[in-house]
């Protein structure tokens, strides 16, 4: 009778420390996450503040603006995105919305001219600094986390002039949450 109140206090005990790990490891791993999100956050913000690309994307976008003005700053707009998504190995993609929800400038051409007015990232990012959970785009048919913040001109009175956003790879979070620390060789 001792040995199995022992065995089943025993298992109890270890059970409960197991469960307990599997918490504290969970909300390290969320943790972890929510860091990353906030630092995606922050790159999509610091692209819409970067000296000239509000102003730039203004005369792109301005109908008036004469074609080699347009040229100029679609060119130094274009550079721009594909230094950031070449630099940062979690955006695969960003663009640049005008203010009806159309994709005018990509790091992907092919999603330029694209209707996207109706996508939650676009409405709220549209005044707002915005994440849009694990969604099926319907840009690429796969799953992502799209960032959008309000692009503002410095020159112009610092009126809102787009929308830039960014879809996110999301390759950091299966690192993330595959990861084994802490779980040993059964921590699957």
């Amino acid at each position: 009778a001792v040995g199995v109140v022992v065995y089943a206090r025993a298992t109890d005990d270890l059970r409960a420390s197991i469960y307990d790990r599997l918490d504290a490891i969970s909300g390290i791993k969320a943790d972890a996450i929510d860091r990353w999100i906030d630092e995606q956050s922050r790159n999509v913000v610091f692209v819409g503040v970067m000296p000239g690309v509000g102003d730039d994307a203004r005369t792109f976008l301005d109908p008036t603006t004469d074609d080699a003005s347009r040229a100029a700053a679609r060119e130094r707009l274009r550079s721009i995105l594909s230094t950031v998504v070449s630099q940062t190995a979690d955006a695969e993609e960003i663009f640049i919305l005008d203010l009806d929800g159309t994709i005018r400038l990509s790091t992907r051409p092919e999603h330029e001219g694209t209707e996207l007015a109706n996508e939650p990232f676009f409405t709220e990012g549209s005044s707002h600094t915005t994440v849009q959970n694990a969604y099926r785009s319907s840009l690429t048919n796969q799953t992502t986390i799209t960032v959008a913040s309000p692009l503002f001109d410095q020159n112009g009175g610092g009126q809102r002039v787009a929308v830039v956003a960014a879809n996110l790879s999301l390759a950091r979070i299966d690192r993330i949450v595959l990861e084994r620390t802490g779980l040993g060789e059964t921590g699957r």
